[in-house]
């Protein structure tokens, strides 16, 4: 039997300056001048998160011989969370308070769930396994009501989710397997308090279908995965605005993620070893409406689309380890232990929203990085690592997410968007002691 407890408390904040805001949104009355009324205001917010997050988890097995063997495990854990900003400078203040809160709102969410984990050999090369796990969430939220007034309120989800896999061993080098799992996940606290009890998302089904193969030797190791994930109720970003006039994520009846991972490795020779991995895959959304801020009557304009790639999804993803053990490679282990590694990552093209369009999407890039770890041991100290790495060593100027925003004036589509810059060539270094 183990059991454990845990309590993380944490706090934090960010800062932004907004031009011209109105001031009624902040709760600040307007400023009176003799032949003016002031409403807006240049100023700057500070949003917080106060957050304490607790909870205990168990776990008991049970392993009777060596056919069988049981976990029966689970937990229960609480995130007491307060969201609240203030106005921390005003060029027109009025009458208001530094760090005056404009907004001041409590996220409760009880998480509980047991489970079992069972496997099964039924004889030396067929395997089994059967996981099985409820989950409990209860939500306390300050969010609208039927009749759109903000009210504490309450949302529960009860989950089952199950897995069941099968693998077949004919030797010790090689194996086949295959397994299918169910997985359920609730809304984001956003998605709860930005609509009505009549609009709220429902939680979102996963259905993941995965057969793979594994074949290891003394200098090379191999395996080939397959995937295919269905989805029931996927939220996703449509434009849409709900009865509250928030634009929320919207459930979607068809969508799907399939592909084939491959991960692989060779010892080229005693001190050099290259492994490597691609995913190719297909994410999809299909026969879904966008809806398009209209500028010019303050409606929605609807696009259909049949089918589109889902965001923030490329569709190849690779990377490549070629690694250098100098000194084993000549013999002179009394040195200490050297090793170097030369990484390249590739990521593929990825659209920053739904609608698969070139004009809104981040380009595929190609990185590398020179990692190096050098290990000395003396009589009196165990063992001295000194690391180092060289990332982005091309010193290549990419982004690897951004926003997108739409509308429609004049009878033509427009766009405001914006992309985060990476780091350039950049470096670390690193040194630790072992007694």
């Amino acid at each position: 039997l183990n059991t454990g407890f845990h309590y993380t408390k944490g706090a934090g904040y960010y800062e932004q300056y907004k031009e011209g805001e109105d001031l009624k949104d902040y709760d600040i009355s307007p400023v009176y001048l003799s032949n003016d009324t002031i409403e807006s205001s240049d100023l700057i917010r500070r949003r917080w998160l106060d957050n304490d997050y607790y909870g205990m988890i168990f776990s008991l097995v049970y392993n009777p011989n060596n056919r069988l063997k049981t976990i029966l495990g689970g937990g229960i854990n609480k995130y007491d969370g307060d969201h609240f900003g203030e106005v921390i400078w005003a060029r027109y203040a009025s009458n208001s308070e530094i760090r005056k809160k404009y907004y001041d709102n409590n996220g409760l969410k009880t998480d509980g769930n047991i489970y079992s984990k069972t496997s099964y050999s039924f004889n030396s090369k067929f395997h089994s396994f059967l996981d099985l796990q409820i989950r409990n969430i209860d939500y306390s939220f300050f969010g609208y009501d039927d009749n759109l007034v903000n009210i504490q309120q309450d949302e529960n989800y009860l989950f089952f989710n199950p897995k069941v896999g099968f693998s077949y061993t004919p030797n010790t080098s090689s194996k086949l397997y295959a397994l299918f799992a169910v997985a359920n996940k609730e809304p984001n606290r956003s998605d709860l308090t930005e609509s009505s009890s009549i609009s709220r998302p429902e939680h979102e089904t996963l259905y993941d279908l995965e057969i793979g193969f594994k074949k290891s030797h003394k200098i090379f190791a191999l395996s080939i995965n397959g995937y295919y994930m269905m989805y029931d109720n996927q939220l996703v970003a449509t434009g849409e605005l709900n009865d509250v006039g928030a634009s929320v994520r919207t459930n979607i009846d068809n969508s799907y993620r399939a592909g084939i991972e491959i991960e692989g490795g060779v010892k080229i020779t005693k001190g050099l070893n290259w492994n490597g991995n691609i995913s190719l895959s297909q994410n999809k959304l299909e026969n879904w409406t966008e809806y398009v801020d209209n500028w010019d009557n303050g409606g929605k304009v609807k696009v259909e689309y049949e089918e589109s790639t889902l965001a923030f999804s490329p569709s190849v993803v690779a990377s490549s380890i070629i690694e250098f053990k100098v000194f084993k490679q000549f013999n002179k282990s009394k040195l200490g232990d050297l090793s170097v590694s030369f990484i390249s990552k590739y990521v593929g093209e990825q659209f920053l929203d739904n609608t698969e369009s070139e004009e809104r999407k981040l380009d595929a890039y190609f990185i590398y990085d020179l990692r190096f770890n050098y290990i000395l041991k003396l009589k009196k100290v165990r063992e001295i690592v000194f690391f180092g790495s060289v990332n982005n060593v091309l010193d290549h100027l990419y982004s690897a997410n951004g926003w997108v925003y739409r509308y429609s004036l004049g009878g033509e589509f427009g766009q405001q968007d914006g992309y985060y810059p990476q780091a350039g060539r950049n470096f670390m270094l690193g040194l630790n002691f072992k007694f």
